[in-house]
């Protein structure tokens, strides 16, 4: 088994473990095939370029894992309703310092086989409208450097 299942498990554990009351996204790459219970309140991992920067630690090679954490808060505001708006934006703000904080406190995220977590950026609070909730999205960005044994 590869260590890239070791670092996707370790991901989604360490988001469960900070962020306990959210649903996972049971498609993070379509978001309209989630349900709406889970775009309520939820988080997806979208796994995304890996690169080989030609490390190694002993007789591991290290690998490069780009990976997107896509959150998710129901809108309760309608229309005009900013105040009600701004409560979920900052939810999705407030979640998304809790991971930062939880991977920078824990690089390795509990794991051997992980070096490092480094958040890369968000692409903003994007709005998406649906048949019966509005929901906003956030979506960041990480990198994380883990081992392979290639022997």
């Amino acid at each position: 088994m590869s260590d890239a299942t070791i670092l996707y498990d370790a991901v989604h554990a360490r988001i469960n473990a900070v962020l306990p009351s959210h649903k996972r996204l049971s498609d993070p790459y379509k978001f309209t095939k989630n349900t709406d219970s889970e775009k309520r309140q939820g988080y997806g991992v979208r796994v995304g370029p890996g690169r080989n920067p030609n490390q190694s630690i002993s007789c591991f090679v290290v690998l490069d894992q780009t990976m997107t954490i896509v959150l998710t808060r129901l809108s309760e505001g309608r229309e005009m309703d900013a105040a009600k708006k701004a409560v979920a934006e900052k939810q999705l703000l407030e979640d998304l310092f809790l991971i930062v904080k939880d991977f920078e406190s824990s690089p390795t995220l509990g794991t051997t086989q992980v070096v490092s977590s480094n958040f890369d950026g968000h692409a903003g609070i994007e709005f998406i409208g649906t048949e019966r909730d509005d929901v906003l999205k956030l979506e960041a960005d990480f990198t994380f450097k883990y081992t392979e044994n290639l022997n």
